[in-house]
């Protein structure tokens, strides 16, 4: 991802956060990205720019360019929500929200459900 690309996505977050905390927004800025005059796009280009290359050196990894970072934290963030959702369903399931959680049988101990909920969390269930 580029400077270029990145400003639109930062110029509607901007607006977002903005309205959300009650700050004053400029009229002239107040429009979609594609409606900014060139002199504001220009700006969230290079906004945009400095922005990921700022990510590149405090990561302090070798990468080629700020958008390869850019990538890099995406598919953490995405790696991290689905990690988010297996807990929230095996946590859901524990609570006999999802599927049929199956009755204690004879011989079982009294944490039984533990195996199938580490399996469904996907954690190691020697821990």
């Amino acid at each position: 991802m580029t400077g270029e690309e990145l400003a639109p996505v930062m110029h509607e977050a901007y607006l977002e956060c903005a309205r959300r905390v009650g700050w004053p927004i400029r009229p002239e800025i107040d429009v979609p990205f594609e409606h900014m005059s060139e002199n504001a796009k220009e700006l969230d280009r290079a906004i945009g720019a400095a922005v990921l290359a700022a990510l590149a050196r405090e990561r302090g990894e070798a990468i080629d360019t700020a958008g390869e970072m850019l990538g890099k934290l995406l598919d953490e963030n995405t790696a991290l929500r689905e990690r988010g959702d297996r807990l929230k369903e095996a946590i859901l399931w524990a609570l006999g929200r999802r599927d049929e959680f199956p009755p204690r049988q004879p011989g079982q101990g009294a944490y039984w459900w533990r195996r199938e909920l580490g399996k469904r969390a996907d954690l190691d269930a020697t821990r």
